[in-house]
């Protein structure tokens, strides 16, 4: 997600942006986790299975909503620190 594209939102959609992707986040990672369990569970049981690297394969989805989440809550944060010295000053 771009900076641009983050400065155009306000604090409040920030905030509704960062618990949407703190939420999708956690069952994507839940989901991965019991795929993977359950692939390889399925190769143990019936020998090597190439579904194994489906879970592998989704990872970067992860990373990538992780990263997407990290600039949402620096944003969040700038605006935090930005509000703070504008009261001070």
């Amino acid at each position: 997600m771009k900076q641009d594209r983050l400065l155009a939102l306000s604090l409040i959609q920030l905030k509704q942006k960062k618990r949407t992707y703190t939420g999708l986040l956690l069952v994507l990672s839940v989901l991965i986790l019991s795929l993977f369990a359950l692939t390889f569970y399925m190769s143990l049981k019936s020998g090597p299975t190439p579904m194994l690297a489906v879970p592998f394969a989704l990872i970067p989805l992860l990373i990538n909503g992780f990263r997407k989440l990290k600039a949402i809550e620096k944003e969040i944060e700038f605006r935090a620190v930005s509000s703070a010295k504008l009261e001070l000053g």
